[in-house]
């Protein structure tokens, strides 16, 4: 087996393992899990929007059209700070709300508002299935989700490399070069 089967072959097994930890967590750990991602992602979003925040504050005293982006990094900090702290209802609300908020703030401003809401229709689906509260059960059923599908894909990837390996082999024939003068 060469290089590339083999490289195949050890990224499938790896592929089936996440997916099965990912389905069992999905099933046994969630919470926990949803602990955990929650304070990464609260992490990311408050180190994503300092600077953007501080540099909005130092031009919008020379001219306020950067108000908006003032706005939008500090709604993006405090979310951060409540993804940390507070994970459960006001979670879901707040951020189904700024989810429904955003985008439509982004079709009034836009030039074609048709080609806007088309474009923001799934931001828009999926801020009002967090503010019913839908959210925890969505991001669920995702990670089950993804957890079987990647277990799936990587075992018929094993499986499909090895029918062609055996493949391959039986019809390997060896043929004795010539030198050509």
């Amino acid at each position: 087996m060469n290089s590339n089967k083999r490289l195949s072959l050890f990224f499938g097994v790896i592929g089936v393992i996440l997916g099965v930890v990912l389905t069992l967590v999905g099933i046994l750990y969630y919470e926990e899990f949803v602990q955990v991602i929650c304070i990464f992602i609260g992490a990311i979003i408050i180190l994503v929007n300092i600077f953007p925040l501080l540099i909005s504050a130092k031009e919008m005293k020379h001219s306020k059209r950067y108000a908006y982006n003032f706005i939008v990094s500090l709604s993006f900090i405090i979310l951060g700070a409540i993804f940390i702290f507070n994970h459960g209802f006001v979670l879901s609300v707040i951020l189904g709300s700024l989810l429904i908020i955003f985008p439509l703030i982004r079709i009034i401003l836009a030039r074609d508002h048709k080609r806007q809401f088309l474009t923001e229709i799934p931001l828009l689906a999926l801020g009002i299935a967090l503010f019913f509260n839908a959210g925890d059960l969505l991001f669920q059923i995702a990670l089950i989700t993804f957890g079987i599908v990647l277990a799936v894909l990587s075992l018929i990837n094993i499986v499909l490399l090895m029918i062609h390996t055996k493949s391959f082999e039986d019809t390997v024939i060896d043929v004795e070069s010539e030198e050509v003068e």
